[in-house]
């Protein structure tokens, strides 16, 4: 069948009005020739592979299948991996909850007149140095550029973490105007945009990252020597 397609074309070229007359003897209908252009012009799923008999067929067959079962053992293998990845997180966070309320006991336990004054301390530093790593994660991996006569802004001077960026150099807000819509980003290096806020006719949307907020809120409140410190992982010298 395979080589009469082949007869098949060559004929409906040379003998446009009698192509669909030929007799080809490996076929019932000649539209099996039309099938198989169809199949070829396909962007996906086109291959086609021919068989001189059944021991062909059987033997490509059986390398289909081959394929097809190394990538369910590969999936599966994968599975199983992000399952033991992610139960070890689990196990980490839990530890982690545990070594918290068993510092917080043990601080209650030595020293209970400052004990509650030394967690909070403990929880607003944490929080505190978490902001660096928050920014990373919404705009890949962040850098401020400190440039030779240009000062890095006052983090004290902002109220929303949003407004500390955009004074830096390589953050900026933009504001896109379309008929009654209005969306503002926030575009760190000219390329990573982030929604801020947007506003349909009257209806106006905020975004909300409360957990940049408040880390960024811990950032402003812990001393000025601990913030520097918090900071330089993403302030980088020109």
């Amino acid at each position: 069948m395979y080589s009469d397609h082949y007869t098949y074309h060559s004929n409906k070229k040379t003998n446009p009005e009698f192509y669909e007359k030929i007799t080809y003897p490996s076929i019932d209908n000649i539209k099996i020739f039309g099938f198989i252009d169809e199949v070829r012009k396909n962007s996906l799923n086109n291959a086609i592979v021919s068989f001189n008999d059944f021991s062909d067929m059987e033997a490509y067959l059986k390398k289909q299948w081959a394929g097809m079962m190394y990538d369910l053992l590969a999936e599966r293998t994968r599975n199983d991996n992000a399952k033991i990845t992610n139960r070890l997180i689990d196990d980490l966070t839990i530890a982690a909850k545990k070594s918290e309320e068993l510092i917080k006991v043990l601080l209650r336990t030595t020293d209970a007149e400052h004990a509650e004054d030394k967690i909070s301390e403990i929880e607003l530093l944490a929080q505190a140095e978490s902001f660096p790593k928050r920014i990373d994660d919404l705009f890949g991996k962040v850098f401020i550029s400190d440039i030779p006569g240009y000062e890095i802004p006052d983090i004290q001077n902002y109220s929303k973490w949003s407004e500390f960026l955009a004074a830096t150099i390589d953050f900026k807000l933009i504001t896109e105007t379309e008929h009654d819509k209005e969306v503002v980003y926030i575009v760190y290096a000219s390329k990573q945009y982030v929604e801020l806020k947007r506003r349909v006719g009257d209806k106006q949307e905020v975004v909300n990252y409360d957990e940049i907020q408040s880390s960024f809120e811990a950032l402003k409140q812990v001393d000025k020597k601990t913030r520097d410190i918090i900071l330089s992982s993403i302030v980088v010298p020109f």
